[in-house]
């Protein structure tokens, strides 16, 4: 069967033309190029700003750097002469110290009833010494004079023995003597 369409047929108007529609293509082209051409400079233009900017603050960051080593060789360098000043200070205040130590021997020591044979003092800051004394006596009051001292932490009696010394009947002796760290 056949179907035959009745309808008057509508005229469907033209739209633009060929020329016009190729110009607005044309023209927004033209126009989105200038466009993206003026963002493109405005991005380079950022850009060059930005790494300025970079280079500016990497100058600064190295132009720092130098100077906090600098402060820091500084740091290092107090910290050495703190350290030796400490140092100094402490040997200053332990050179008298032997002089100390037998300015004690000898104030404690008994007149004309005590003779050192020996006396060392080791680097410890101990102090061994051997003499003779007229009796066990005499020694004793020594020893009990130079422990009662404030620079003797405690004195040990290595020996004492009775000896004949030129027809006379002594004591020898041997003791260390331990100080006290000042």
């Amino acid at each position: 069967m056949i179907k035959i369409n009745l309808y008057p047929y509508k005229k469907t108007k033209r739209g633009l033309s060929i020329e016009f529609e190729l110009l607005i293509y044309i023209s927004t082209l033209l126009f989105i190029g200038i466009l993206l051409f003026f963002i493109n400079i405005k991005i380079n233009n950022q850009i060059n700003y930005l790494a300025s900017i970079k280079s500016k603050k990497q100058n600064l960051n190295n132009l720092l750097i130098k100077k906090v080593r600098i402060v820091n060789n500084y740091k290092r360098q107090l910290k050495e002469l703190n350290y030796k000043i400490k140092v100094i200070k402490k040997i200053r205040k332990s050179q008298n110290m032997p002089v100390i130590y037998l300015n004690e021997l000898v104030t404690n020591f008994i007149k004309d009833k005590l003779w050192f044979t020996y006396l060392k003092l080791s680097s410890n800051k101990n102090i061994d010494l051997s003499g003779v004394a007229l009796d066990n006596q005499v020694l004793a009051q020594y020893i009990k004079n130079l422990r009662n001292s404030k620079y003797t932490k405690e004195v040990y009696l290595k020996q004492s023995e009775k000896r004949k010394i030129m027809g006379y009947n002594l004591v020898s002796f041997s003791f260390k003597l331990v100080t006290k760290k000042l």
